[in-house]
């Protein structure tokens, strides 16, 4: 019976020893928890710095396409002036053209008539002697 009872009490030593064992392991196991818990505590805190930034970022973006889209009607206006405007240039070189050909015509017809002057004098001069 003293065996039984010292092999029962080696038992219960053996469980025991295993039993601190295993609170220890709690212990680390719960201080680790803890830390994690900490660090997710943070993580969520950075999660939403992190989105209201984001949140943030897209009204900016948001107010950049707009200003975009007001650009490129502005763009589109100016393009629609600029052909105007070619259009006009197009047309001012055809009339400079055409001007540049009645004043050579126009420079002809002033030496004809000064020429047909000049004859007519001579003419009268010569009907009248």
């Amino acid at each position: 019976m003293d065996e039984m009872l010292r092999m029962i009490v080696d038992k219960l030593d053996r469980m025991e020893q295993k039993l601190d064992s295993v609170e220890k392991n709690q212990e680390r196991f719960e201080q680790k928890l803890e830390k994690f818990e900490q660090k997710l505590d943070s993580v969520e805190k950075n999660q939403e710095k992190f989105e209201q930034k984001l949140e943030k970022f897209e009204q900016k973006l948001d107010s950049v396409e707009k200003n975009q889209e007001k650009f490129e009607q502005k763009l589109d206006s100016v393009e629609k002036k600029l052909d105007r405007i070619e259009i006009k240039v197009d047309a001012t070189f055809e009339q400079v053209a055409k001007n540049t050909e009645h004043e050579a015509v126009f420079n002809e017809l002033a030496a004809t008539v000064e020429d047909h002057s000049t004859d007519i004098r001579l003419l009268k001069k010569l009907v009248a002697n």
